[in-house]
């Protein structure tokens, strides 16, 4: 289950812009201090890489953009959380009622909260188990099909989201990569280790939607040209739970096969369902 958290966002021209310099998500956990993610920060982790967050649609009289998207896996492991272990997400915009979601309720779709117009959670998005929230404007022109001189004004303050999980605890994990940047098919190890739960099992994903491997110490090669971010969850035997993300690392120059496939770690496939992140991190 991926949910896609959109927030709105102001173009500096007709032609194009990124997610407005303020646009960000503020985030508590199990009710504790929280932190402000910037909306650039979690699309470097964002796993839609099926979907581009700049695509636009206008549908009736009314336009949507995905600009902006942050998938709630991206947003848990920010926030140190195992995206398995969320039991509910409170989205907040300013000045609107909060808008609970349990994963079974995004599965099978609600109504989000409203943004400066509309926003609505798409059960359909991509291949059909997850959800997107999209913000739409009403459309000045029926042949107003580009939608980026006049999307959603920003609105000054961040959207908000409170994430429960079923354990108390998080772990903290520290995690590390041998090289920042390397050629394709040359391989990169990650190592990471959770002081207060030594025994905790550690689960990979690469980024480049590559089976999941387990282990303290596991090594990885990436076939294609691109920039990975690798995300590490641990689950205690306690059933304490924790998630971070690797520094990312730069593949350069032209796609190599690598024989033999691509993972070696230190136990079998598994993990959370995170789905693939499309940048780094």
């Amino acid at each position: 289950m991926t949910v896609v958290l959109v927030t709105p966002w102001a173009p500096a021209t007709r032609s194009d812009a990124a997610a407005g310099p303020g646009s960000g998500v503020q985030v508590t956990v199990n009710e504790r201090a929280g932190r402000f993610l910037t909306i650039a920060a979690l699309q470097q982790l964002a796993d839609v890489a099926r979907r581009p967050l700049d695509e636009r649609s206008t549908s009736g009289r009314a336009g949507s953009s995905l600009r902006g998207g942050v998938s709630a896996a991206a947003l848990t492991i920010a926030a140190g959380v195992a995206p398995a272990h969320v039991t509910r997400f409170v989205v907040v915009l300013p000045g609107r009622a909060p808008v609970t979601l349990t994963p079974a309720e995004v599965a099978d779709g609600v109504s989000g909260p409203e943004g400066v117009n509309a926003a609505t959670f798409d059960p359909d998005y991509a291949s059909g188990d997850s959800a997107v929230a999209v913000f739409s404007r009403p459309m000045r022109s029926g042949d107003d099909a580009n939608l980026a001189d006049e999307l959603i004004p920003p609105i000054g303050r961040p959207l908000t989201v409170a994430i429960t999980t079923d354990n108390p605890e998080t772990l903290t994990i520290d995690a590390q990569r041998s090289a920042g940047e390397v050629d394709p098919g040359e391989r990169v190890s990650f190592s990471a280790a959770v002081a207060a739960a030594p025994g905790a099992q550690l689960t990979w994903q690469f980024g480049d939607g590559s089976t999941p491997v387990t282990g303290a110490t596991v090594s990885h090669a990436y076939d294609v040209a691109g920039t990975y971010t690798a995300t590490v969850t641990a689950v205690a035997e306690d059933g304490r739970s924790g998630a971070t993300a690797v520094a990312a690392v730069v593949v350069r120059g032209a796609a190599v096969p690598t024989p033999g496939g691509n993972d070696a770690g230190g136990g079998g496939g598994g993990g959370d369902g995170l789905g693939a992140p499309s940048g780094a991190g």
